[in-house]
């Protein structure tokens, strides 16, 4: 039921959708549901596989009103409360943060006027679920080379500096 709820969502409403008139109504509300029905059932379900598959479709339910901000919590406690392997979770959200970085880089290099908002929501839930037994080995020294004309958004990086690989912590003093 959860993914036929999740993939009917990801169909009416892509990502890059203008949701207009009558289709407003109905996205408020599926947006609600969907949020309620994530939520509750975090608590729940811990299938490890099931888990994995609502951390991989988490980047397409990214529309309005449903933005990582009130996401951060649902993600963070199915996580917790599942059977997944934590580096599981923390790889497929970290791979997820590289691509906004790399969204991210382009506004940076034309200097355009961008709020960090999602770029420091990505830092925060990965600092909740790095724990000693895991490391963030998908940030490269190119990634981070995105963002090196914004000293915000690697001091940003701070929290996670100890589950960065040796590479990128050197690119990072430098």
């Amino acid at each position: 039921y959860i993914k036929n709820q999740i993939e009917d969502f990801i169909k009416t409403f892509p990502l890059d959708s203008n949701i207009k008139g009558g289709k407003n109504v109905l996205f408020e509300q599926q947006v609600k549901k969907l949020r309620l029905l994530l939520t509750v059932s975090s608590y729940i379900i811990k299938d490890s596989e099931f888990v994995r598959y609502i951390i991989e479709r988490m980047p397409y339910l990214r529309v309005r009103n449903f933005e990582l901000d009130k996401m951060k919590p649902i993600i963070i406690r199915w996580v917790k409360n599942s059977n997944l392997d934590r580096q599981i979770a923390v790889n497929i959200i970290e791979n997820w943060f590289i691509s906004y970085i790399r969204e991210l880089s382009t506004s940076i290099k034309e200097n355009e006027n961008t709020a960090y908002v999602d770029y420091n929501e990505f830092v925060s839930i990965l600092r909740r679920l790095c724990d000693k037994n895991t490391a963030l080995t998908h940030l490269t020294i190119d990634t981070i080379a995105l963002l090196k004309s914004n000293l915000g958004c690697i001091t940003a990086l701070n929290p996670l500096y100890k589950h960065l690989n040796v590479d990128v912590k050197a690119y990072i003093d430098s």
